[in-house]
């Protein structure tokens, strides 16, 4: 990345780069590519409280003195050299939830032009803890004179909270797509291959995938069933690989050439996440990149990325049996997954491309 010195004027973006590798680290590169794409010159302040899966959102002591560090970095970053406007990548995890409110209140007292960037959902749950966490809520997101959501679903989220500020939807889009990605996609051959793809945290459903495939191994099926994914601790990896039956590989970490690979061998993504901050998870915008049909459970923005039956399916949260049943019908149907593959690639490219994105942030930016 480029573009960090900055000049006088230019933005300050308050968000967090790998590692760890997940999807709102990820989208924080993109962005930064993009400001650089647009040529406008930036200054990054890292929040880095978590170095690996694991930690996210567990306390740590050392993360006490990143958040003080971090706040220390904001304001010497404002008084040193003012900046035209902040990108503020806010979170609601509690403890980094309390953070952000401290970021906030700086940026309102310099008078700060701020963009709010939601890579979550979970806003209205925080505030109806009570009071005080509703005013603090309504706070942080009033700091902001533009709110940027993932989708028009999590925009609910954010809209009753913040009535005053201008909320606008910018989809994820994925962080450089191989260049022949899409040409070919064993979703149309016989190679049979049902793919994980995510952090190994148990809301995001590996679980709920590796009964999938203990149920197609105990009917004989020669369905392959692949799990990738960082896992929350090295045990849980050899834990889960001596579990793992005989049609089931566990791979665990995979770097970016790997997933791409593993996303166009695949004949069908299977996402049943329960993970109550979930958003637009970036795995299902990069599986209709590569032509893959999805079968996921409805939840936070995934409603507006899976069209049901047109590019997969989609399934109320916890229904188990419906996802299997899902699950068998694309398996033992070659035409209907070649057909949600070609409607995957025509959404992503109508709707999560990079010029997609980027047009829709230079729009944010000037406006």
């Amino acid at each position: 990345m480029s573009g960090q010195a900055g000049t006088t004027g230019d933005v300050i973006v308050i968000s967090q780069v790998p590692p760890p590798f997940h999807g709102s680290t990820v989208m924080s590169v993109v962005f930064l590519e993009t400001l650089d794409r647009l040529a406008r010159p930036y200054r990054l302040i890292d929040r880095r409280f978590s170095k690996d899966v694991g930690e996210v959102g567990a306390f740590k002591p050392g993360k006490v003195a990143a958040a003080g560090g971090l706040i220390g970095r904001l304001f010497g970053a404002i008084v040193h050299r003012r900046p035209r406007q902040v990108v503020f990548f806010m979170t609601n995890r509690t403890a980094s939830f309390l953070v952000d409110c401290a970021l906030a209140e700086i940026l309102r007292r310099f008078r700060i032009p701020t963009i709010g960037y939601l890579h979550t959902q979970g806003y209205t749950a925080l505030a109806e803890r009570g009071r005080v966490w509703a005013f603090l809520v309504r706070r942080l997101l009033t700091s902001a004179q533009t709110l940027v959501c993932l989708s028009g679903a999590l925009e609910a989220d954010v809209r009753g909270l913040a009535p005053d500020a201008r909320i606008v939807s910018i989809a994820n889009t994925p962080h450089r797509v191989p260049a022949a990605l899409g040409s070919t996609s064993t979703a149309e051959t016989d190679e049979l291959t049902v793919l994980f793809l995510s952090n190994f945290i148990p809301e995001k459903g590996l679980g709920e995938f590796l009964d999938l495939a203990e149920h197609f191994g105990r009917q004989g099926s020669p369905v392959r069933f692949v799990a990738a994914g960082a896992p929350v601790s090295d045990d849980q990896l050899g834990e889960l690989r001596a579990a793992a039956g005989a049609n089931t590989d566990v791979l665990g970490p995979v770097g970016p050439e790997q997933k791409w690979e593993l996303l166009q061998q695949a004949s069908l993504l299977v996402f049943p996440s329960r993970y109550p901050f979930e958003a637009q998870p970036l795995v299902l915008v990069e599986s209709m990149a590569a032509g893959l049909p999805v079968v996921a459970f409805d939840i936070g923005g995934i409603g507006d990325l899976v069209d049901d039956r047109a590019t997969g399916r989609l399934l109320t949260v916890g229904d188990d049996a419906g996802m299997l049943g899902a699950v068998q019908e694309l398996i033992g149907s070659p035409e209907t997954r070649g057909q949600m593959a070609r409607a995957a690639r025509e959404q992503f490219t109508a709707k999560y491309s990079r010029n997609a994105y980027e047009e829709a942030w230079n729009h944010t930016l000037t406006h």
